[in-house]
Parts: structure tokens; C-alpha cells; sequence
């Protein structure tokens, strides 16, 4: 019994370190609107069940072990994993070019260069300054997310490396520790004028049309309902036409993700949802 007990403590110890190092990726919603599961259990916050106390014979314990032992295993193989080669050597490329872009070197890097993407880069570098080495934050499938130190603040790299092509298919990039763009933050504000009182006229001037106004109010009165008033507070990572920006509400903090149209600076992504892990 000693040897069992001594074992399922270890085990709690291992898990304990494993839960601070699991955490969820920043939300990567592209339709109109989500909203995330609700402020997580406290540690004081009952569970449901009778109360009843379980007994303590051997077959009952040899099961909770079992059990205990398949979970795990199972965060076992959710731990991180290195980079591939492939990764690291894109990784160094990346912020490379971001230091120094050239349109030209990016062909060779990137699927899909494009004018808009040096655009993107340059507001990003000139709000942090250049950028070190990164460490990586999250590895998953194809996809690895690193964080590099600037000069100003810190920057937020995740690509994906098409197997076909060997080369960055997509990527996500923004800054922490800087302002939000002008756009990006009226836009915000726009949202949480929509959030204390509905005004149809603003939102159809504020919204790109693959949005319906309906389901927009609907969405923001059941934020509400669930987290109460809520405001702006400091954005988490920003970009030339996006942020995360977390929201500081009455029940919980949300965080918003937003992002523009490249053409005319209206919503075309909008989610609240839990915070980043």
C-alpha cells in the first residue's frame, strides 16, 4: 500500500510540472465571430458528485492507478517537442529577413511573397527595432511559434513549412511591449462602443459585409450576459492590422482578436475568447 501511495505522489509532481509547461496556442479563429469556454474551475470551486468518501481496498485503488497512470501518459506525449532542422534553419531566415527585408531574397523563403508582406514587416520592425535569435514557444505538426527579443519589445514569429515545397506556406507575426496601429485601436474601440450600445449604422460602417448584423449584437449581449461591462486593457500582441488586445471585465478577462481589411481598414475578424496560456 506505501509503494502505491509513494507512486501516485509522484506522479501528482510530474503532472503538476507538466501543466505549467502544457499551454494552449493563441486563437487562430477566421470566421466572424467565436466565443471561448467560460472562466475555468478554481481549485475552491465544488465539482458536483454526492460528497460521499470512496474506500480505500486494493481493487478500487489498483483502478484509480490505472487510470491515473493512462492520463499521464497522455500528457506525456502532449510535452513539446524540438524543431525539426527544417524549422530552425526557416527560423533563422525569418527573422533575418524581418532585420533586412528584401523582396527578392523573401522568393526564396516564402510561397507567396508579396509588397503587402514588407509592408507588414516594416511597421513590425519599426515599432521593436531589430530582432535576436528566438526561442521556441510551441512546436506542433508542421507549425512552430518562436519569441525573439528586440530592441523595444519582443516579436512572435509561427510558420508552417509546406512539405511540398519546402518553404513557409504561412505565417503569423506580431509584436509585444508596442502600441496598437491607429486602425487596429479605433477599430477596438469601435467594438466596445457596439458592446455598451448597439448602433446599426456604426456597425455596418465599421464591419465587412460577410458579417450579419444580428448575429453580431446576439454575440456581444452573450459576452455580456456571461463576463458583464467590459473595456479595453493592454494589448497582448500586435500588428500593422491585427491585435490581440485583452479585455478587462467584470466576471473574468477576455481577450479580442481583431483584424482588418487590407483595403479599407473595416473588421474582417472578430473573436472573444479565454486568454493566452
Amino acid at each position: 500500500m506505501r509503494l502505491r501511495l509513494a507512486l501516485i505522489a509522484s506522479l501528482f509532481v510530474g503532472l503538476g510540472l507538466l501543466v505549467v509547461f502544457v499551454g494552449g496556442a493563441p486563437s487562430t479563429a477566421d470566421g466572424s465571430t467565436t466565443e471561448g469556454a467560460g472562466p475555468r474551475a478554481t481549485e475552491n470551486e465544488p465539482r458536483g458528485g454526492s460528497g460521499a468518501t470512496e474506500g480505500n481496498e486494493p481493487s478500487l485503488m489498483n483502478r484509480r492507478l490505472a487510470g491515473f497512470t493512462e492520463g499521464f501518459l497522455e500528457l506525456m506525449a502532449r510535452v513539446p517537442t524540438p524543431p525539426s532542422h527544417e524549422q530552425v534553419q526557416a527560423g533563422a531566415q525569418v527573422i533575418a529577413l524581418f532585420n533586412e527585408f528584401d523582396l527578392e531574397a523573401a522568393a526564396g523563403l516564402y510561397e507567396k511573397p508579396s509588397v503587402g508582406q514588407e509592408e507588414w514587416v516594416q511597421w513590425l520592425r519599426a515599432g521593436v527595432g531589430e530582432c535576436g535569435a528566438g526561442e521556441p514557444m510551441m512546436v506542433k505538426d508542421d507549425s512552430v511559434r518562436y519569441r525573439h527579443p528586440c530592441e523595444r519589445g519582443e516579436l512572435e514569429v509561427q510558420f508552417k513549412l509546406s512539405p511540398e515545397s519546402g518553404k513557409i506556406g504561412g505565417i503569423m507575426m506580431g509584436a509585444r511591449g508596442i502600441p496598437l496601429a491607429d486602425p487596429v485601436r479605433e477599430a477596438a474601440e469601435t467594438v466596445m462602443r457596439l458592446y455598451d450600445q448597439w448602433d446599426p449604422a456604426l456597425f455596418r460602417a465599421s464591419f465587412s459585409e460577410k458579417f450579419e448584423e444580428e448575429k453580431i449584437r446576439r454575440f456581444l449581449l452573450d459576452v455580456r450576459s456571461k463576463h458583464g461591462d467590459c473595456s479595453l486593457g493592454e494589448p497582448d500582441l500586435v500588428s500593422v492590422r491585427g491585435a490581440l488586445i485583452l479585455l478587462n471585465c467584470e466576471r473574468s478577462t477576455r481577450l479580442m482578436k481583431i483584424e482588418l481589411m487590407q483595403e479599407d481598414d473595416r473588421i474582417k475578424v472578430l473573436s472573444i475568447r479565454d486568454p493566452r496560456q
